[in-house]
C-alpha cells in the first residue's frame, strides 16, 4: 500500500508563518500533476515510526513552480504538530502526487461559485480561488470563511487583495469568538446564511471544515431546496461516527495478518486501522477520516463500516473495507491486497 501514492522526498523551499498556529510549507512543484482542491499524502518519521497524513494542497496547478501545504497545530495532532515543530527551510519531507475526488475541475457543475470554509478548511478553497483567478475563467466567486478571531485568519491579506482587485470576487469573513468591526460576528445558522447568501441561483457550493460545520451548511442548503448535486464537501481530521448499535466493550476478538505472520487481540469496537498499527503493519492511513480511500484493505470477518468512499461494488462484495472507518465485531483476518 505504501507504493500506491509513490511519495518522493522534497526539500522545503520556504516556510511561511500564516498565523500563530498555522504555517505554509513550499516545495518544488514542477513534477506534480494535480487539480485544485486535491490533497497530498505526506510521510514522515515521528519517534521512530513512519507515519502518513493527508493535507489539502493550498497552491494551484496554475502556478506549477511551487506546491504548498498549509498545516495547523491541533490537539493530539501527532504529525501536524511534529512538522510545525521541526520542518523549516532546507528540511525534507516525502510527498505523494495529489489525489482526491473533491476538486474544482471534476465537481463544479456551474461557473458561479460559493466557497464556504471554516478554520484550516480554507486550504482547498484557496487552491480553487487561485486557479480561477489565474486562468481568468468566467463566473463569480463568493468566498465565505469562518474563524475564531482575526488572529486566526489564514490567507487574510491575499483574500482582501482579491476582493479589492476583482469585481467578480466577493469576500465575507465571520468571526465566532472575538468580534472585530471589519468582519461579521456569529455562528453559522439559517438566518446568517440567508443574510450572507440571499440567492443560491446557479451556484456550485464547495465547503471544507469540521464535520458538524459542514452538516449544518448542508441543512441550510436543504432548507432552501437547493439542488444538492451542486453541493461538494471535503473533510479531514475526524473519523465518521459509527451508527448506534449495542457495544460489548468486554468482548475480545483476534486480528491476524497471515502475510506478515502477526496477530493481536482487541476489544470490540476497535478500528481495523488501530489494530493494524498496534502490530506495526505498514498500512497507509492518510486522511484517517474515510474520505481518501488510501487505507483500503481486505477483511474476513465481521466489521461495521461508516464509509466506503473509493470502493467499488465489486470490492465491497470481495470484503474490502476502509481500515480507518471499520470497527471490529468478530475475529478477523486482514490482508493488504
Amino acid at each position: 500500500m505504501l507504493s500506491q501514492l509513490s511519495p518522493r522526498e522534497l526539500v522545503c523551499l520556504e516556510r511561511i508563518e500564516e498565523t500563530h498556529d498555522v504555517a505554509t510549507f513550499a516545495f518544488d512543484g514542477r513534477d506534480f500533476d494535480y487539480k485544485p482542491g486535491q490533497f497530498t499524502t505526506v510521510e514522515t518519521e515521528v519517534n521512530g515510526k513512519v507515519l502518513q497524513r493527508a493535507y489539502t494542497v493550498s497552491s494551484s496547478p496554475s502556478r506549477p513552480e511551487r506546491l504548498t501545504v498549509t498545516i495547523k497545530r491541533v490537539e493530539d495532532g501527532v504529525v501536524s504538530n511534529h512538522l510545525l515543530d521541526t520542518l523549516y527551510k532546507g528540511g525534507s519531507l516525502r510527498l505523494s502526487n495529489p489525489a482526491g475526488k473533491f476538486n474544482l475541475l471534476d465537481c463544479a457543475g456551474s461557473d458561479d461559485y460559493l466557497f464556504v470554509s471554516a478554520g484550516s478548511g480554507i486550504t482547498p478553497m484557496m487552491s480553487m480561488t487561485r486557479y480561477l483567478q489565474d486562468n481568468r475563467l468566467p463566473g463569480n466567486i463568493h468566498f465565505i470563511h469562518f474563524a475564531r478571531s482575526a488572529d486566526d485568519l489564514i490567507f487574510a491579506e491575499e483574500l482582501q487583495q482579491l476582493a479589492k482587485q476583482h469585481h467578480d470576487f466577493k469576500l465575507d469573513i465571520v468571526l465566532s469568538q472575538k468580534a472585530d468591526p471589519r468582519y461579521h460576528f456569529g455562528l453559522l445558522d439559517q438566518a446568517l446564511f440567508e443574510q450572507l447568501v440571499p440567492s443560491l441561483e446557479r451556484k456550485a457550493v464547495f465547503t471544507c471544515g469540521p464535520a458538524p460545520f459542514m452538516a449544518l451548511l448542508e441543512h441550510c442548503l436543504q432548507h432552501r431546496n437547493f439542488d444538492m448535486s451542486l453541493f461538494h464537501q471535503e473533510s479531514f481530521g475526524s473519523v465518521p461516527a459509527a451508527p448506534e448499535q449495542p457495544l460489548n466493550s468486554e468482548a475480545v476478538h483476534s486480528v491476524s495478518v497471515p502475510s506478515f505472520n502477526k496477530s493481536t487481540e482487541v476489544t470490540q469496537g476497535t478500528t481495523v486501522l488501530e489494530a493494524a498499527e498496534d502490530i506495526e503493519i505498514p498500512i497507509l492511513a492518510a486522511c484517517r477520516s474515510g474520505v481518501c480511500g488510501s487505507c483500503k484493505c481486505k477483511v474476513k470477518g465481521s466489521v461495521t463500516s461508516t464509509s466506503q468512499v473509493g470502493l467499488s461494488a465489486e470490492e465491497i462484495e470481495q470484503g474490502f473495507v476502509l481500515a480507518c472507518s471499520s470497527t471490529i465485531n468478530s475475529d478477523i483476518e486482514l490482508s493488504l491486497k
